[in-house]
């Protein structure tokens, strides 16, 4: 009987332990305090955002449109929310209604999405530092699949493009006069930021004779 009754103590035991192992809770001995300490740490336990400027990536409906914008994070209401600004929202490629409608909706230095419609969604992820943002397709521009911003062009670097083709041709048949044939092709061009020239050129040089004299085109 006794060993009975230490089992089903040993087994309630247990289940009382596997009540807490899901508790979201700051392990203190990792910063070496005791647990007499009166120290509130309940503010690590969620993880929570500061206010303050975070430098990250925008993704706009899964497509990665900004690079390392500084973004402020404001207290509205008790919760941590970006403040997307109108320069900020200029730069987004939604068609002009959109823009109209969230540039009205300007609440001191920031814009309210969610007066765009209900449907859009807000969400940082602080640890890669990316504001991924989502909004109805009906708002975006009719370019937007080719878009590209300006901070994620790569315009290549500068230089000078030289492309050529030479043929030289020399006959020489019995009882008739020699022939030379010198003929040039290609294209030239340059590259210098988003700027590109091209042109073509053609050059061809025949003679004809024993003394070597002919006609030249160019």
């Amino acid at each position: 009987m006794y060993f009975k009754k230490k089992n089903i103590g040993y087994i309630i035991s247990l289940i009382m332990c596997g009540g807490y192992t899901n508790a979201e809770t700051f392990n203190i001995n990792a910063l070496n305090l005791s647990a007499d300490d009166n120290i509130d740490l309940s503010y690590f336990e969620k993880n929570s955002l500061s206010e303050g400027l975070y430098e990250s990536d925008i993704i706009l409906n899964d497509k990665k449109i900004i690079r390392g914008e500084k973004i402020k994070f404001i207290n509205h209401d008790g919760t941590i929310e970006p403040c997307i600004t109108a320069q900020l929202i200029k730069r987004f490629p939604l068609n002009e209604e959109a823009k109209e409608i969230l540039l009205s909706a300007q609440e001191n230095d920031c814009i309210n999405l969610f007066s765009l419609n209900k449907n859009v969604a807000i969400d940082f992820n602080d640890s890669e530092q990316v504001l991924s943002i989502s909004i109805p397709q009906k708002y975006m521009a009719s370019t937007y699949s080719s878009w590209v911003s300006p901070e994620m062009r790569d315009y290549g670097i500068a230089g000078l493009i030289l492309d050529y083709t030479i043929s030289d041709n020399h006959l020489i048949r019995k009882n008739e006069e020699t022939r030379n044939q010198l003929y040039a092709f290609g294209n030239v061009g340059a590259n210098f930021a988003q700027w590109r020239l091209r042109a073509n050129y053609q050059y061809e040089n025949k003679l004809a004779g024993e003394d070597g004299r002919g006609s030249k085109k160019r």
